[in-house]
């Protein structure tokens, strides 16, 4: 999947933040939806590597859908009420808190991943 930001958290008159840049197009690596309602897309922000400080999750509003061509590694699982559409590995229990930590496995685990998405897409 494919967005482009049309607004953006803490997004000042330059149209950017460290975190997202307005007219950027991102790939969506996830997506949480979650019991209030709310839909939240997982992306890699800002202009540097997918370093954990560099991914994140951000409200559905901030972006125009430009593709919706979902990766056929992502499956649909729910947890506490909220529910999660992601590639099966990101799914286990404690990986993000891995990925966060810096573990160097789950952060390969997120590449490989991140990298299948992001060429089915093109």
């Amino acid at each position: 999947m494919k967005i482009e930001c049309v607004e953006g958290f803490d997004i000042g008159p330059e149209k950017f933040s460290r975190w997202l840049t307005v007219g950027k197009v991102y790939h969506v690596l996830a997506i949480e939806r979650r019991a209030d309602g709310g839909t939240w897309f997982r992306v890699v922000t800002g202009e540097g590597d997918a370093k954990p400080e560099n991914v994140a999750l951000f409200r559905s509003e901030n972006f125009r859908l430009l593709s919706g061509l979902r990766p056929s590694t992502w499956t649909d699982i729910e947890l506490n009420g909220m529910f999660e559409s992601s590639p099966v590995p990101w799914q286990a229990e404690g990986f993000w808190e891995a990925f966060y930590d810096g573990d160097d496995d789950a952060f390969s685990l997120f590449e490989r991943e991140r990298e299948a998405n992001v060429a089915e897409e093109s």
